[in-house]
């Protein structure tokens, strides 16, 4: 079968498993106030854990279910905690089991996380950075920096940040180029793009570069790349395609950038865990404490595998 062919049956196949499947497979219908969860397999099963060890597809990279974010508010709340604080936080979530970083070079957290990088073995986390560079020499030269400035021979994930166009894969050729060009060279272990907009969402599933998506996912629309509750199930479509595809997809704007609270963060937390298309989360945190309690509620939730 040559590449075209194959590429056509799998889009072909997965429109059908989608359509047959429906509502079903996506696990939300709507509500008055929201997607809400449907059961579509037994209870008993593992208890899903933020902790968990899960497989990012077919890059070979295990990070925890559960990351640390440093880019509240363009990382802002990260850096206010300053390189020490930030380092206490990291340790602390490694303490607990939790063994990804996510970072990015608009963040300017990378010293933070040299830092935190500097007691440790570097294959115990998992790290996931990104660039805002929109060619190939812009690209070039953030993978050059960033690599220094977290004092590290590869980075885990590199994304292009920021997706927001449907047609971006033709767009941003030459910076995928790059990317795969230093994923060759074991610079990278795995690349992809993380997405603002819904059309640019869509348009990853059918881009056979990809290997991680990052996607802005809750069940209440905050923050999300669609405005409406009802429209949610379009973004969880686009997130179940890209998974039937072997693509890894992990969650962003979980908890809305913190505009989510109370008792709609265990339901927001009970969504995305219920989707099995979802690999792992980030979540921003200021504090140890914070994490701990978003443990807490994950393993009150009781999600099963």
């Amino acid at each position: 079968m040559s590449t075209m062919d194959r590429r056509e049956f799998m889009r072909k196949a997965a429109a059908a498993a989608g359509a047959a499947l429906g509502a079903q497979v996506l696990g939300c219908r709507s509500t008055g106030t929201g997607p809400s969860l449907v059961t579509t397999g037994p209870a008993a099963g593992k208890p899903l854990r933020a902790t968990d060890t899960v497989t990012l597809g077919r890059t070979g990279i295990e990070p925890s279910r559960l990351a640390i974010g440093t880019g509240t508010i363009g990382g802002r709340e990260q850096r206010e905690l300053g390189i020490e604080g930030m380092v206490k936080l990291f340790r602390h979530g490694l303490d607990q089991g939790v063994r990804w970083w996510d970072t990015a070079g608009m963040y300017g957290t990378h010293p933070h996380v040299r830092a935190a990088l500097r007691d440790i073995k570097r294959d115990q986390v998992v790290i996931t950075s990104k660039t805002r560079s929109k060619d190939a020499a812009g690209v070039r030269k953030d993978l050059e920096e960033f690599r220094k400035e977290l004092d590290t021979d590869y980075i885990d994930i590199l994304l292009l940040h920021c997706m927001t166009e449907p047609d971006w894969p033709g767009k941003m050729k030459g910076p995928m180029d790059v990317l795969s060009e230093a994923r060759d060279k074991g610079w990278v272990r795995a690349v992809g793009c993380s997405f603002h907009n819904l059309g640019a969402l869509q348009a990853a599933a059918d881009e056979p570069w990809i290997e991680v998506a990052l996607a802005r996912f809750n069940p209440f629309a905050v923050r999300m790349d669609v405005s409406k509750t009802e429209q949610v199930p379009r973004v969880a479509e686009a997130l179940q395609t890209m998974h039937q595809r072997g693509k890894a997809v992990y969650g962003m704007k979980i908890l809305g950038q913190g505009d989510i609270k109370d008792d709609r963060i265990d339901e927001s937390l009970q969504f995305v865990l219920g989707k099995p298309c979802v690999s792992g989360f980030t979540i921003g945190f200021g504090s140890g404490d914070q994490i701990d309690d978003i443990i807490r509620r994950i393993d009150r939730i009781r999600a099963t595998a």
